[in-house]
């Protein structure tokens, strides 16, 4: 496998790919895949999900949306 570029950006990515520069390897609808779009998103099989954490400093100060937020992620996750 040749690796022509890297990315942080999944819409610089999906330019690369728009462009046959080569493949783009991200989650599902980060980007536009629908039929007005020339790219496709086709999923790995066998390969396992990563755990995805959200992280926040003990004591942290936060804003109405932010607490609002966090108590929706805790509920729904816990």
């Amino acid at each position: 496998m040749t690796v022509t570029a890297t990315y942080n950006l999944a819409y610089n990515a999906a330019i690369l790919a728009r462009e046959n520069i080569g493949c783009a390897l991200t989650y599902d609808k980060l980007v536009n895949t629908g039929p007005d779009s020339p790219l496709c998103f086709r999923p790995l099989a066998g390969v396992p999900s990563p755990n995805m954490f959200v992280v926040w400093r003990r004591n942290q100060l936060f804003s109405r949306p932010a607490r609002l937020l966090l108590d929706e992620l805790k509920n729904k996750f816990a």
